[in-house]
């Protein structure tokens, strides 16, 4: 698995800003541990920046075990294609094949193998989604039964979500839990 690129900061002011939003993230993945994050806002805001950030500092920390993974979802439209993607990550740790006909089941597989591992600490599992914007338009609902899915199927998932827009589909999400 591979863990995305740490972010590059150019200013002070934007170090302590994203290290601001960083707290808020941590907090939300920590103390009240939500499995679900979506981080929305206009382009440029550096959603993408804070989530690297985010990943690399958890990652030092060794608070998720089971690992950490980075889909790059900018320009997909295929939930498919996204859990073919997503399986490519863990193909060279898992013994665990690929099902064509249904790659939301070989993912949640390899994911529930990872997360059930005897490890000390935490034997969580991190997704980073980054960019969803464009499966989030073209294909809504069944990217949102795939979230679902992953999300009800492995316990110890949890879910880190970049967009530009804030749609309806991030409500309805959020709903959920309420």
């Amino acid at each position: 698995m591979k863990v995305p690129a740490p972010p590059k900061f150019f200013s002070n002011e934007d170090l302590q800003k994203n290290r601001l939003n960083a707290h808020k993230l941590l907090k939300l993945l920590f103390l009240e541990e939500k499995r679900l994050i979506t981080l929305y806002g206009l382009q440029g805001l550096g959603k993408s920046s804070l989530a690297r950030y985010v990943c690399h500092f958890v990652f030092d920390r060794h608070k998720f075990l089971a690992g950490i993974v980075f889909v790059q979802l900018k320009g997909l439209h295929d939930v498919k294609r996204m859990a073919y993607l997503l399986f490519k990550q863990f193909e060279e740790e898992s013994d665990s094949s690929h099902d064509p006909s249904s790659p939301i089941d070989s993912v949640i597989k390899i994911m529930r193998e990872k997360t059930s591992l005897k490890k000390q600490g935490h034997n969580k599992l991190l997704v980073l989604f980054d960019n969803a914007e464009d499966m989030i338009e073209k294909n809504s609902t069944e990217f949102k039964i795939a979230l679902f899915k992953m999300l009800a199927e492995v316990p110890k998932l949890t879910i880190l979500l970049t967009t530009r827009p804030e749609e309806v589909f991030f409500k309805e999400i959020g709903n959920q839990n309420d």
